[in-house]
């Protein structure tokens, strides 16, 4: 019988259509034995199982949530024999709005700088919209030559840094500090990384886009993991 099953599937529902398999290391397996799928949590109210057998299901999503909504798929295997259980398998799953770029689940160290210092920018502490983030400029970013609102904050990763498409330069100190900073996207639109942009996080792989002109002394000072930076423009 199949052993160490694992559900193969994105974790993240955005499509209308998503599909589900399963794999198992075992091989030569002689055993009958069925499939049971099953998706609970409050996710029902915006996605349901279309079809299953015991190979594949299928999730159809029917409405959009607010921000986020979670649950879990589960996979429970029976032998057919005596419908005992074999093995049971479970996936979170969630499915999101797909103008939310972030919210308290995904990100929520910068969420909170972001509501605490540009309130103004946003209509929830509980989450960002791409819409919102392209308004944010440089100076919501910057607070002096030495310090921006992230400076020295415990943030993690910043991939939805690119949609902040209005700024024009990842200033003095932005992330200096960031000491648990591994992953970060800088927008398309930045023009200058300044002085000790970077200095001490964690990176270790930077995108530089097409339209950076300049990158200032020691932005990636200290960053003793960081063993790829790819520049566009070269």
């Amino acid at each position: 019988y199949p052993q160490n099953v694992k559900i193969e599937g994105v974790g993240k529902i955005i499509k209308e259509t998503t599909p589900y398999t399963w794999s198992s290391p075992t091989q030569n397996v002689t055993g009958d034995y069925k499939a049971q799928w099953t998706l609970t949590g409050d996710i029902l109210r915006y996605v349901k199982i279309q079809y299953s057998n015991a190979n594949e299901c299928t999730i159809t999503r029917f409405a959009v949530p607010e921000t986020l909504a979670t649950g879990e798929l589960t996979l429970k295997l029976y032998k057919t024999l005596d419908n005992s259980v074999l093995s049971t398998t479970v996936l979170n799953v969630s499915v999101v709005n797909p103008n939310v770029i972030m919210t308290m689940e995904t990100n929520p160290e910068v969420l909170k700088i972001l509501y605490d210092k540009c309130s103004h920018r946003m209509s929830s502490s509980n989450y960002l919209l791409k819409t919102e983030a392209e308004q944010f400029t440089d100076s919501d970013i910057y607070v002096n030559n030495i310090n921006s609102i992230f400076t020295g904050s415990n943030i993690t990763h910043f991939e939805e840094l690119e949609y902040f498409t209005a700024l024009t330069k990842i200033p003095d100190f932005c992330f200096s500090g960031c000491s648990k900073l591994k992953e970060v996207v800088i927008p398309e639109n930045i023009e200058t990384i300044e002085l000790n942009a970077f200095q001490n996080t964690i990176l270790t792989n930077v995108y530089i886009p097409r339209k950076v002109k300049s990158i200032d002394q020691r932005a990636f000072i200290y960053c003793k993991q960081l063993v790829n930076i790819i520049v566009d423009n070269f």
